[in-house]
């Protein structure tokens, strides 16, 4: 006797093909997760050295660089707007610090009204970058170098912290200079700018 259930809206036979049931619910699983994927209007980071671009969109309600990356928001922010990521204006804002602190000041003290921010963002909307989303502002058309800041200013000749740890190491955390465009490693103890961002 062959009996017949529904499963999440399918009719499934208990028979010979109850048994590909696992392989029916990984395939379905995979084409719902890849539907979702390219329905979302996002950025997907598998990690921080590796992202999926998908298409987002975000609006900008200032002023576009020549080139329309940049959008100064007039609130002490500008929006990248190849990824809707939002960077603080005043790029030496905070100051240079250890990244142990890094990780931590941007949550606890950034927020409207602090370092030239009219933006109504709260404790806890601004972050430190991931080492892909640093970097990435100093590439592509209108990459920013401390000679070329577009919106922001303060760019300075020297490393900025990224929240990237190196792997397999306690101590080293991936950093940029987006002065020059160049990405190394150091210390977490030593003291090196801070530029923190945060979403659209």
């Amino acid at each position: 006797m062959v009996v017949s259930r529904k499963f999440d809206g399918f009719i499934i036979s208990n028979s010979k093909y109850e048994k590909e049931m696992p392989v029916l619910k990984k395939m379905l699983f995979i084409c719902m997760m890849s539907l979702g994927l390219v329905l979302s209007w996002g950025v997907v980071y598998a990690a921080d050295f590796f992202v999926i671009p998908v298409k987002k969109r975000c609006t900008c309600a200032g002023t576009l660089s020549s080139e329309k990356r940049w959008c100064n928001n007039g609130d002490g922010t500008v929006i990248d707007m190849s990824t809707c990521l939002v960077w603080i204006q005043d790029t030496d804002c905070m100051g240079s610090m250890s990244w142990d602190d890094a990780i931590q000041r941007p949550i606890e003290e950034l927020r409207d009204g602090v370092c030239g921010l009219s933006d109504g963002s709260v404790w806890g909307d601004w972050r430190l970058p991931k080492a892909v989303e640093l970097e990435g502002i100093t590439q592509g058309n209108e990459a920013i170098r401390s000679y070329d800041q577009f919106w922001f200013t303060g760019v300075l000749l020297d490393y900025y912290w990224s929240r990237t740890r190196v792997e397999n190491s306690p101590v080293c955390i991936w950093n940029v200079m987006p002065g020059v465009g160049t990405v190394s490693l150091c210390n977490r103890t030593t003291n090196y700018n801070v530029w923190p961002v945060r979403t659209w």
